[in-house]
């Protein structure tokens, strides 16, 4: 049912407000008509209206009345009839303030249910007093029960029902009392469809003789036109008396009557939902104003001075939607409840927040039930590139050792440059020579190092790309400011050197500043080209491994009499395409790698080996070219705990605590002998 309109007979309420009429101008010497006189109250409620409808939302609470949800509830239920053999006068016990007479037990008489087909005379009451035993605090089975005045006098009594008495005993199946769950709305005024609609107290019964509820509760609107045959205070009272000769206008109106209804209904504009509650936990309760245009402004001006926030967090908890036994605290349900292990369940805790500058509040937890994922899906060559990042550009000094001897670190002929994770000294001025004039303001580890801009000639014109971590910069000292060379020197068993300097940055941005590249992409984790990836085995036959990496090698090969250096792959190495921009090459010469260029009518790629011509016989030779290594196997783990500081070794007043292992997965415990600081933390 919509806003009931009047335009029809007998009221003939024709008003149209795009007309724009705001007052009705009487005449003398003309009829006043039953249209206009209907007119005005329109005028005057659309006026009203329009401004009502800026400050509250339909169906919205406009006072201060309470709105209470009870699940604990006592109930009590009665015998048929009273002391003197009549029915029981429930509508009388309202409120009243009633003792036992055996155990002595006083209560107040908040709400009473009519007898039904089903059920007895059934009151709620909120027990005062406890029994004459100091030891009972409900009323007992079969006991008679009075309502007590201001002096303290019975003035009318009745009995409870009794399942266990000897004589007049009750056939009943449930006890004499309990607990029940009522729903009540205090007195209040709502805003429906542009008036202001007084609603009365009211309470609705929600479950008898049960504490878990699952309903929706709210006011259903109800719309009606009184007539004098249904109020006689419509009748003409000119006289001080109703004269039945003489009926007056009828009236529109509105009620407001509290019902329960079904969780899944779907709300219509005849209702005003008061809450939601499931299995006994209210989820939703509207007992505060719902504001219309004006909470767009406000929530406008929250959002922009504060943003989104909360205020309350919201913890998400994802559990087992199958609970093992019954004393499984990380499942849902048991098996026989409905637990399914193809399920997961989500528990959200209550909490609060501000969206868009709009108010969000849950007041109970909630669980979300979802289908595990089970289903999955092929693909073949997909492709992860991975970034080093965090890197700077350097020029090499011209007696720097940057390829010095390797060590055989794998037993397979792979080989590392020494320089890898150890400390270089920044400068605060140009590195020359191996050797610099000036201050060090901070250390940095490399671990890589790649061309980045070729020169043919020589290394020291060529551009470097540096991979550092571990920046560590002086008090006062900034990498951009103040760096200018790094240097090492003595280094490995060979006792080698190493000099560079910064190159200002006329490649990326292009604004001549010294600067650390890519910071966001320190780590050596990569993502894979997919989500939640259960395998990266061959599709047909998970036992096998078929990813494949593309990396830059170093391989060393001596030329031959005739100057011929072949370069050979590992066993699982198999080489790319000539890349002229990232293959480089170098000659040995005394203890200095001296660059040679190579020439692409000079090499030849096969899988397993490159042959580069025309070089020097005998010579000792570097390449380092782009390779694929395949059938490389996933990585595995086995968590293991690690106690650091058992022993005593952690002075009293240390800050800060080295966890020896770069993979740390949880931090269990901090414990200074007394507390326990941090439990669980990822």
């Amino acid at each position: 049912m919509t806003k009931q309109t009047f335009f029809k007979e007998p009221y003939f309420d024709d008003f149209d407000k795009s007309k724009n009429f705001m007052r009705v101008l009487f005449r003398p010497n003309r009829s006043i008509q039953v249209r206009e006189l209907n007119q005005i109250q329109s005028i005057f409620n659309g006026q009203i209206e329009e401004f009502a409808d800026h400050i509250f939302k339909f169906g919205s609470r406009v006072d201060a009345g309470s709105v209470r949800y009870e699940n604990n509830v006592d109930y009590v239920r009665l015998k048929d009839l009273d002391i003197y053999g009549n029915n029981v006068t429930i509508f009388y016990l309202q409120d009243k303030k009633i003792k036992g007479v055996t155990s002595g037990v006083t209560a107040t008489v908040k709400h009473v249910e009519d007898k039904t087909v089903d059920d007895p005379y059934t009151i709620y009451v909120n027990y005062t007093g406890a029994g004459i035993d100091g030891s009972t605090f409900t009323f007992v089975e079969g006991e008679q029960i009075d309502v007590i005045d201001s002096t303290g006098n019975s003035v009318y009594s009745f009995y409870v029902r009794c399942l266990n008495c000897d004589t007049n005993a009750d056939e009943d199946t449930i006890l004499p009392t309990g607990k029940g769950s009522l729903f009540t709305v205090g007195e209040s005024t709502y805003y429906v469809y542009g008036y202001f609609v007084f609603c009365k107290q009211q309470t609705v019964v929600l479950e008898k003789y049960d504490v878990t509820p699952t309903t929706k509760v709210g006011l259903n609107i109800i719309q009606s036109i009184v007539t004098e045959a249904e109020d006689e205070t419509l009748y003409d009272n000119a006289l001080g008396t109703p004269n039945f000769a003489a009926s007056g206008a009828n009236r529109y109106k509105i009620e407001l009557d509290l019902i329960k209804q079904d969780i899944d209904s779907e709300d219509t504009e005849n209702f005003i939902d008061l809450g939601t509650i499931r299995d006994g936990i209210l989820l939703e309760i509207n007992n505060r104003p719902k504001y219309a245009d004006i909470m767009d402004m406000i929530a406008r001006r929250t959002y922009d001075e504060s943003g989104d926030y909360t205020v309350h967090p919201f913890i998400v908890t994802p559990k087992e939607h199958l609970k093992e036994s019954a004393t499984d605290t990380t499942g849902f349900l048991t098996k026989e409840d409905g637990g399914d292990e193809a399920k997961i369940a989500a528990f959200l805790s209550p909490g609060k927040a501000y969206v868009k500058g709009y108010e969000i509040e849950k007041i109970s937890q909630s669980v979300v039930e979802m289908d595990k994922a089970r289903d999955t899906d092929k693909r073949s060559g997909a492709i992860t590139r991975k970034k080093f990042g965090n890197f700077i550009l350097v020029k090499l000094n011209a007696n720097s050792n940057f390829i010095p001897a390797d060590t055989d670190i794998t037993g397979d002929g792979r080989k590392r440059n020494v320089f890898d994770f150890v400390n270089l000294n920044i400068y605060d001025a140009t590195v020359s020579n191996l050797s610099s004039a000036g201050n060090i303001i901070g250390t940095m580890k490399v671990k890589g190092m790649e061309l980045f801009d070729k020169d043919n000639t020589t290394f020291t014109d060529s551009v470097w790309k540096l991979n550092v971590v571990d920046v560590q910069m002086n008090a006062g000292k900034s990498f951009q400011n103040n760096a200018v060379g790094i240097l090492a020197t003595g280094i490995g068993s060979g006792g080698t050197d190493f000099g560079a300097n910064m190159v200002p940055d006329t490649y990326i941005f292009n604004d001549s500043k010294i600067r650390i590249f890519e910071t966001g992409e320190n780590s050596l984790l990569y993502r894979l080209p997919y989500n939640y990836v259960k395998s990266v085995r061959d599709i047909n036959n998970n036992t096998e491994s078929r990813t494949l990496i593309t990396t830059p090698i170093k391989y060393y090969a001596q030329a031959d009499a005739t100057g011929l250096a072949k370069f050979v792959a590992r066993g699982d190495e198999t080489f790319t395409y000539f890349n002229e921009a990232t293959w480089y090459m170098g000659a040995l010469n005394t203890n200095n790698w001296e660059p040679v260029e190579i020439i692409s009518t000079d090499i030849t790629v096969n899988n397993t080996s490159v042959e580069i011509a025309n070089l020097t016989p005998f010579e000792d030779y570097f390449l380092v070219a782009e390779a694929i290594i395949s059938n490389q196997p996933e990585k595995t783990k086995t968590l293991t705990q690690l106690i650091i500081g058992d022993d005593g070794s952690i002075a009293a007043d240390v800050q800060e605590i080295s966890l020896t292992k770069a993979d740390a997965y949880d931090i269990i415990k901090v414990n200074n002998g007394i507390l326990e600081h941090m439990q669980h933390m990822h």
